[in-house]
């Protein structure tokens, strides 16, 4: 095969182009096709790399650098290797042109796999007798660094025999580097290697030469910020000097040391190196330095002045009792270090909790909680010595916010017990302190205070699971108690976790005498208070999985068969609390959905029932006119039949959907029945169904849908009819679909020319849903409808073109509960884009209409701006820009405000600075009136947060304004609203701010 490449081609390629030896094109390629030999590539380069001339020998020595470095690793042979590897190490005694090229050859040779035995020892006696390290420019030291790193570690068993200069040679090269960019990688570089290498007599050496960096002083430039921070360095640096357990003797007198230092870093820096020491360096060489340890950390953690200072130290606290823990001395009585610094912490901080008014209460509360945190040893330390005291102290206190801290401080340490399980089920010997602390929380509760009761419940719920039955039942009657009385929320909610905390570990009792008994809705009367919350708690008790199935049954018997207003309505608000509490992403198999499909025998088709039999019957049935009744039935309907099974939804549709068709095919606008309530039940039905559910005469029900939007008298009827046929179009399969919309289409044609002003807007609202719903599943001939809807816009009555605009707000904006992804409908990547594309008609058919009956076009633009990428605007941004600065001279607040909204959002974004730039001279003069807006404080405020960014634009273009904006600002200084004030005074300052630098320069 002939090869590509000759003598003379390769010569004339590097040559000509000076790229050629970094990128090598082709080169590697031919020689891992075996179109190339290697041996033959370094006889087309032989005049390069003997050429007198320091530079071409450089280049001929990169190329074969770069081609190593692109081929497959385990393409060159041992034997050629050995070859490259002894030209490289020999390039190392070339000139300084050379010796980076020859660097970065012997980095692609380590990354090889069929590197020679000997040749590691061979490249690392060529790096020192031939090389300073820190004498090479800092790129270059970085290649040195990589080629360590690959050297040591990869090929430690090689380099054994050096032994001590192995580490010698490291320290050498290392020593002196100042480039961050460099330190980053030696900090994560070194650990590794100082692990696997014997320092030996080297070790104090090794550590003081990588201590001269402690603590990190490094200010980055504003290039290097994005790449490197100090905390980067601080981290690495600190790994480094943790590395092995020899380096404890040096490090922590050396973390001592800086933390005496006032500046705050230094300080940090020190806590933070304490902490990886103590994670990393064995106990018994922590013990050591215990107490020049503890005199600093208390210092700071006690008395310390910043708050960051004195939780770094806390936590330093809790990692030195932890690794202390770790000692195999931790049982051998009270001359164990841990025992000892528990002494200590516990004598420093007892008595700071006498008083809660003294600065060092809560340091001291912190302190105590932090060390019970190390370690189970620890905790079980703290709850024998401190927490008897800490009770004692509650005692003397007759204030509730007092006695409410204390309770807040031992319920801190009861939560550490508990994650530790140091309990009385599993250490018998803290039953008494266990004890006391429970009499205590139980007399607490029974006190008026809701900041006492609060706190007594919390520590209750965490004592629950170790309650004997005696004081179960005491607990029982406490709870019983407060789920009936008037409680502060917060009070509330304890009640719930507590009662959640015993359903969970005694579920039995829960079953035989809290529900049955504590909790009996039958004693209770319909009309009053106690019913509410037993309802609410019987509720929290149901989101448990043990309770969901007897629970929800009984709440879902009482809303159909209870004839009272007040348990339907405290049944259902109880019932959409457990549904809205549940994560929007469970599944159908999360076991309150499953409960309300099965056990609750499909409890949405119920529901569905109940509410339409109770608008029939209206007037027996008061609730059907109670909004909030109506919008927590619709909102337990969608979220349950959102999160449902198709199988599940399949049965909700045979039992809903004949009672769909029945009610729109007897709408009668006239009637007094309230049809209001029943479309936005069944909207809650069938707005949320899968796709595929099967919906039988779907095509006629949209007419009737259609029928009912325009002919009702309610808003709501209008939106929730609407929406549903754009949900049905989204969903429907396409074969339906064309149908569908020729009907749909014909209905509105017929509106058009028959109907009054009323049911034209109603139908141009209507036909923008529909534009909406076939947008989202990405219709191919969404441009039609979104012509259709132009038309509206164009309308001679203004209630049918302002109508006809506001949809476009519609079809841009996110629909929170229905039509969106949520209630399974499609929805196609950058549908909204498209919408916006087809629509730019718009922008010139504006062009044609007369400048007083432009106000529904620029409507519908503003409009149209809203959810577009910005990628879309900024290439069409042109078009639009004078339609959204127009609107600013109208008349209406509704339209200036959305303008403002929009614009100011374009000055935010640098892409659009060279168009608004373009337009400058429109723009500051429409925002000046507007500053002064009197009808709106909100136009006032956008309109000089639009100046403050119009600042951002070219100071040249900006300067002819200078004057009139100051003056006009200096006047919104003075404006009756704070929030005005406010902007107008950043406003000011920006536009002072780009003209002193104008000045600056000069």
């Amino acid at each position: 095969m002939a090869t590509p490449w000759t003598k003379d081609s390769l010569l004339e390629a590097i040559k000509t182009n000076p790229d050629f030896c970094v990128n090598c094109p082709t080169l590697a390629q031919d020689i891992s096709e075996q179109r190339l030999n290697l041996l033959t590539l370094v006889e087309h380069l032989k005049d390069v790399l003997t050429d007198p001339e320091p530079s071409q020998r450089a280049v001929g020595t990169l190329v074969l650098a770069t081609v190593l470095r692109d081929l497959p690793k385990d393409f060159v042979r041992e034997n050629e290797l050995k070859f490259i590897t002894a030209f490289f190490c020999d390039r190392l005694k070339d000139h300084h042109d050379v010796i980076p090229a020859a660097l970065k050859g012997i980095l692609s040779i380590l990354q090889m796999k069929n590197t020679a035995k000997e040749s590691p020892a061979e490249i690392l006696r060529s790096l020192v007798l031939n090389l300073n390290c820190q004498g090479q420019r800092h790129e270059d030291r970085l290649v040195i660094y990589r080629i360590l790193d690959l050297l040591v570690l990869p090929h430690l068993s090689s380099l054994q025999d050096l032994g001590p200069d192995l580490v010698y040679h490291i320290m050498t090269a290392v020593e002196g580097e100042r480039d961050p960019r460099n330190l980053v990688f030696l900090f994560s570089m070194l650990p590794s290697i100082i692990k696997s290498l014997s320092l030996g007599h080297l070790t104090e050496d090794f550590f003081e030469i990588m201590a001269c960096y402690f603590p990190v002083d490094f200010n980055p430039s504003a290039e290097q910020r994005s790449q490197i921070t100090r905390e980067q360095l601080a981290t690495g640096l600190a790994c480094v000097l943790t590395a092995i357990p020899s380096f404890a003797d040096f490090a922590i007198p050396l973390a001592l040391e800086k933390l005496d230092s006032p500046i705050r870093l230094a300080k940090m820096d020190s806590l933070h190196l304490l902490i990886k020491g103590f994670d990393e360096f064995p106990p018994e060489k922590v013990a050591v330095h215990i107490s020049p340890i503890w005199e600093s950390l208390s210092r700071e953690a006690l008395s310390g002045s910043d708050y960051e200072v004195r939780e770094s130290s806390r936590r330093a606290v809790t990692h030195l009792l932890r690794c202390l823990s770790e000692s195999s001395t931790v049982n051998e009585g009270k001359s164990n270090p841990m025992r000892q610094l528990l002494s200590d912490v516990v004598a420093a901080s007892t008595s700071c909790l006498s008083e809660i008014q003294t600065t060092l209460f809560m340091p001291a509360a912190d302190l105590l909680l932090a060390a019970a945190k190390s370690a189970p040893p620890a905790c079980e330390y703290i709850l024998t010595k401190v927490l008897p005291s800490v009770v004692d102290f509650f005692h003397t206190k007759n204030d509730a916010a007092d006695r409410s801290i204390y309770l807040r401080i031992i319920s801190r340490f009861l939560t550490v017990c508990k994650s530790f399980e140091v309990t009385p089920l599993n250490n018998q010997e803290i039953t008494p302190q266990w004890n006391l602390l429970l009499q205590l929380y139980l007399s607490s509760a029974e006190h008026e205070s809701n900041l006492e009761l609060k706190e007594a419940l919390f520590g209750l719920t965490t004592l629950t699971p170790t309650l004997n039955s005696s004081e179960r039942e005491r607990l029982y009657n406490l709870l019983s108690t407060f789920v009936d009385r008037d409680c502060s929320t917060e009070v509330r909610e304890q009640c719930r976790l507590c009662l959640c905390e015993i359903g969970i570990h005694f579920p039995n009792e829960v079953f035989e005498c809290i529900l049955p008994e504590k909790l009996n809705l039958l004693e209770c009367d319909g009309a009053n208070s106690k019913f509410d919350r037993r309802m609410q708690a019987q509720c929290w008790l149901a989101a448990l999985p043990p309770f969901t199935q007897r629970v929800l049954p009984s709440v879902i018997k009482i809303i159909l068969e209870s004839k009272h207003l007040h348990q339907i309505q405290a049944s259902l608000s109880a019932l959409r609390k457990l549904v809205q509490d549940i994560p929007e992403n469970a599944g159908p198999n999360h076991h309150v959905f499953v409960s309300l499909n099965e056990s609750c025998s499909n409890a949405v088709a119920r529901l569905t029932s109940w509410w339409r039999e109770s608008v029939e019957n209206a007037g027996e049935c008061a609730w059907v006119t109670n909004e909030t009744i109506c919008n927590d039935v619709c909102f337990i309907i969608s979220n349950v039949t959102r999160h449902s099974s198709p199988q599940d939804q399949e049965l909700v549709v045979q039992h809903t959907l004949p009672l769909l068709h029945s009610v729109c095919a007897t709408f009668d606008p006239s009637s007094q029945k309230h049809h209001q309530e029943v479309i936005n039940t069944f909207e809650a039905v069938f707005g949320c169904l899968h796709c595929h559910i099967p919906l039988p005469e779907v095509r006629s029900l949209c007419c009737l849908l259609y029928k009912i939007s325009v002919g009702t008298p309610f808003n709501s009827v209008h939106t929730s009819s609407s929406r549903l046929c754009a949900s049905f179009v989204n969903k429907m399969p396409i074969a339906s679909l064309e149908d569908t919309l020729s009907d749909l289409d014909t209905l509105l044609q017929s509106s058009c020319t028959q109907g009054s002003v009323q049911e034209v807007g109603l139908s141009a609202s209507f036909c923008g849903w529909i534009v909406k719903g076939l947008s989202m599943r990405g219709y191919t001939k969404l441009e039609m409808w979104i012509d259709k809807l132009i038309k509206y816009v164009g309308a001679d009555d203004k209630h049918i073109a302002m109508m006809a605009a506001q949809c476009f707000r519609v079809i841009m904006d996110d629909s929170p509960i229905y039509l969106n992804e949520g209630s399974h409908c499609t929805v196609r990547l950058l549908h909204k884009q498209r919408v916006f594309l087809c629509a730019l008609k718009i922008v010139n058919k504006s062009k044609e209409i007369q400048t007083e009956q432009r106000y529904p076009y620029l409507l519908a633009v503003i409009n149209l701006l809203a959810g577009v990428s910005q990628s879309v605007l900024s290439s069409n941004i042109g078009e639009v820009l004078p339609l959204v600065l127009e609107s600013l001279s109208q008349d209406s607040p509704f339209l200036i405000d959305t303008a403002l909204s929009t614009l100011n959002d374009l000055l935010t974004q640098p892409a659009f600075y060279d168009s608004l730039n373009d337009h400058i001279q429109s723009i500051i003069p429409r925002l000046l009136p507007l500053t002064i807006h009197a009808d709106s404080m909100t136009i006032r405020q956008v309109a000089i947060r639009c100046l403050y960014n119009v600042a951002n634009l070219k100071t040249e273009l900006l300067l002819p304004f200078r004057v009139e904006v100051l003056a006009q600002l200096t006047l919104c200084v003075g404006d009756s609203k704070r929030g005005v004030r406010q902007d107008a005074v950043a406003a000011r300052s920006q536009w002072l701010s780009v003209f002193w630098s104008v000045q600056g320069k000069k």
